[in-house]
């Protein structure tokens, strides 16, 4: 028996914009820069099932990623038939109706934590095409009109709490880190750490492997990347670990051992230092100092803090 799960976008309008008025494209997860800021004022703060909603669209499906925006399209993803059918679709950002959905992917479903979906990664765009990644590690690139132009299936991916982290945009590439655990012995890269996550680069034109970079001995984690230094520099933190990497070659660069499994709020940067929360069982909020060089964990922390640490909210940093 097939299950259709009907979800709803709603979408929240500016007070003081027009139709005609573009705001910020937010092309991927956190917007712009990933540290979820945005350049945009005189937006709405609260609204409800009336106040303050310019259209709202059922969607057939359930996923967990966030819309992203470029131009006139709204671009998400969900699964259908209980999470085999994985789809992009676009929907026209004026008035809410659905341009496309497209069925780019057929996985096959298995365990995760009842708080995650089949299709929880965010998906990314550089205006041209939209680049998605689904539950079993799958990479997906569509153009603008819904049709599949590469699919990319290099990384099998097993976690039993499911796939959380999305994917970034860097000098070409697609990068998304695959921070699992075993599908054979359940306890080896969950509770006990392992040194098979992978953070992978592939080339947006084609959907080919750039690089795989290796954490060493990590856990599980669904953190997403961001880049900083003018994009000279990924950082990227999985369970246990916090990492600076190469983004042109996937040469891990420095490391911060950072005690927590499950970890999932994103970094964020901010004068000279990197803001960090860690996973579950140690939760801690950590400052990095910037320009280390291998494992930096006792010259590069700059402080901790260990009371009201956030376990899934992902940080704001605000100067």
């Amino acid at each position: 028996m097939k299950t259709i799960i009907v979800v709803s976008l709603c979408f929240v309008c500016w007070l003081t914009a027009c139709d005609s008025a573009w705001g910020e494209n937010w092309m991927r997860f956190r917007g712009p820069t990933g540290q979820g800021i945005s350049s945009e004022t005189e937006l709405p703060v609260t609204w409800s099932a009336t106040k303050n909603i310019k259209w709202k669209t059922s969607l057939p499906g359930k996923g967990w990623s966030s819309p992203i925006v470029f131009e006139d399209h709204v671009f998400l993803t969900a699964s259908t038939e209980e999470g085999v059918s994985c789809r992009v679709i676009c929907i026209n950002r004026k008035d809410g109706s659905i341009a496309w959905t497209t069925e780019v992917h057929r996985q096959k479903p298995g365990p995760m934590r009842k708080q995650n979906s089949y299709a929880t990664p965010t998906p990314v765009t550089d205006g041209k095409h939209v680049y998605s990644v689904f539950y079993d590690g799958t990479v997906i690139a569509v153009d603008f009109s819904g049709k599949l132009v590469w699919k990319n299936s290099e990384v099998n991916f097993f976690s039993l709490h499911g796939l959380g982290a999305s994917p970034i945009l860097a000098n070409g590439q697609i990068i998304m880190p695959f921070d699992g655990s075993s599908r054979k012995e359940t306890k080896i890269g969950w509770k006990v750490p392992w040194e098979k996550a992978v953070v992978l680069s592939l080339d947006a034109r084609n959907g080919s492997v750039r690089w795989k970079g290796t954490r060493g001995k990590s856990r599980v984690g669904h953190v997403t990347p961001i880049l900083i230094n003018n994009g000279s520099q990924l950082v990227s933190a999985g369970g246990d670990r916090v990492q600076g990497f190469d983004p042109t070659t996937g040469r891990r660069i420095w490391s911060v051992y950072s005690q927590g499994e499950g970890v999932t709020p994103s970094p964020v940067v901010g004068d000279g230092l990197i803001y960090t929360s860690s996973g579950f069982e140690a939760p801690t909020l950590r400052a990095i100092r910037l320009g280390g060089k291998g494992d930096v964990t006792k010259t590069h922390i700059a402080w901790e803090q260990k009371r009201g640490v956030a376990a899934l909210s992902s940080l704001l940093y605000i100067k």
